[in-house]
C-alpha cells in the first residue's frame, strides 16, 4: 500500500507542469533528516560495539537530489532502473567518504545498513538491522545540513526506495518534494489537493517551502543576532562617544600650545595636522588591541554564525573606520578651530 501510494502521487504531481522535479524522499535536510544506523563497508571486521560507527539512513524515489538542489560530486544518482530486483546501489555524501573511505575510492564499493548478527543483543533490534544487503556506491553527493545550520554535515547514505529497507519506519514515512517553476507558495495547496486525491483521509498539515524551512530553522539564531546587534550599536555608540569627546577635550587643553605654535610663524594646516597625527595614536593602539581581543572572543560567536566567518573582514574593518573616523573628526574639529583663533587672543584666554 505504500509503495502503492508513492507511485499514484508521485505519478499525479508529475503531470503538473509547474513542478520541474518531483520525487519521494525518506528525510528531508533541516526537517526530518531520518535516523542513524551502523554503516558497514564489505570486507572489514566488526567484532566490538565500538566498530561501528552510524550514518544516517535516507531514501529516495525519483530525481530527489534535483529537486532539492543537492550537487552530484562524482558518478551517478539513482535511474529508474534501480529497482527492487536489479543490483542493489547506494549514494554517499562527502562526509560519510571522508568518515568511512578516507584514503581509497568508494565507487565501486560495497557497503550496508545494519548490525552484525554477533553484535545483536536483545529483542529490541528489528530483524531489517540484521538481515541487511550489500549495495554498491554509485555516486557522491554534496554535503547537506541534515539538522540545523550551525551543525556540521553528518555521515549519510541514500538507497532507492525499491531497495530500501522493509521497515515501516522506511517505508511508511517518507516527504514529497517538489522543485517549482514559479512561486512555491502559491502551489501548496495544489500539491494539498492532489495528496487528498490519493488519499482523502490522509492527513496534510506539513506542507512547506524549504525558505519556510530554513527561516523556522534560524529562529533562535535570529533572536541571538537581534539581541548581540542591539547590544553592539550600544556599545558602539558609547564608544564613538567616549572617544569623541575624550579626544576633543585633550586637543582644546592644547589651545595655547598652538597659539605659541602659530606665534612662531607655523602654518595653520602644519599645526591641525600635527595635533591629529599625535591624538590619532593612542586611538590606533586602542583599536589594535580591541581587534586582538575580538579576535580572541570569535571563537564564541562562531557558533551561533552560519553564512559568515567569525573573522569577516568586512565587519572589523567597517567597526575600525567608524571609529578611527569619529576620533579623526574629534581632533580635527577643535584644533581647525583653534587655529582659526588669532594667536594674541589664545595665549590671553590662558
Amino acid at each position: 500500500k505504500s509503495r502503492a501510494f508513492r507511485e499514484e502521487l508521485l505519478e499525479r504531481v508529475r503531470r503538473i507542469s509547474a513542478f520541474s522535479h518531483v520525487a519521494i524522499l525518506r528525510g528531508v535536510p533541516l526537517l526530518n533528516s531520518g535516523f542513524s544506523i551502523p554503516l558497514l563497508v564489505e570486507g572489514r571486521v566488526y567484532q566490538r560495539d565500538e566498530d561501528l560507527v552510524s550514518g544516517i539512513y535516507n531514501a529516495s524515489s525519483g530525481p530527489a537530489l534535483e529537486a532539492l538542489g543537492i550537487r552530484l560530486v562524482r558518478g551517478r544518482p539513482f535511474e529508474p532502473t534501480d529497482h527492487a530486483t536489479a543490483e542493489p546501489v547506494a549514494l554517499l555524501n562527502e562526509a560519510a567518504v571522508k568518515r568511512f573511505f578516507p584514503d581509497e575510492d568508494p565507487l565501486g564499493r560495497r557497503i550496508a545498513s545494519g548490525i552484525p548478527a554477533a553484535l545483536a543483543r536483545g529483542d529490541s533490534i528489528p530483524k531489517e538491522l540484521t538481515q541487511y544487503t550489500y549495495a554498491r556506491v554509485v555516486g557522491i553527493v554534496a554535503d547537506t545540513r541534515q539538522f540545523d545550520l550551525s551543525y556540521s554535515p553528518q555521515p549519510e547514505v541514500f538507497y532507492p526506495f525499491d531497495q530500501a529497507m522493509r521497515h515501516p519506519m522506511v517505508q511508511n514515512s517518507f516527504a514529497l518534494v517538489a522543485r517549482t517553476r514559479g512561486e512555491a507558495r502559491s502551489l501548496l495547496g495544489t500539491l494539498r489537493q492532489e495528496i487528498r486525491a490519493v488519499d482523502a483521509d490522509l492527513p496534510v498539515d506539513h506542507l512547506q517551502t524549504m525558505d519556510s524551512v530554513v527561516r523556522d530553522t534560524l529562529r533562535g539564531q535570529r533572536f541571538m543576532v537581534i539581541l548581540l546587534s542591539a547590544f553592539a550599536a550600544v556599545a558602539l555608540i558609547l564608544s564613538a562617544l567616549g572617544i569623541y569627546t575624550v579626544v576633543a577635550w585633550v586637543v582644546s587643553q592644547r589651545t595655547r600650545e598652538m597659539g605659541i605654535r602659530l606665534a612662531l610663524g607655523a602654518p595653520p594646516v602644519g599645526v591641525v595636522r600635527l595635533v591629529v597625527t599625535q591624538a590619532l595614536r593612542p586611538v590606533a593602539l586602542g583599536l589594535g588591541l580591541g581587534m586582538l581581543a575580538a579576535l580572541a572572543c570569535s571563537r564564541i560567536l562562531a557558533q551561533y554564525l552560519s553564512t559568515i566567518s567569525a573573522l569577516d573582514p568586512g565587519t572589523y574593518l567597517l567597526v575600525a573606520t567608524l571609529l578611527l573616523a569619529t576620533a579623526a573628526g574629534a581632533c580635527w574639529i577643535p584644533a581647525r578651530r583653534a587655529a582659526r583663533v588669532d594667536p594674541m587672543l589664545a595665549l590671553r584666554t590662558e
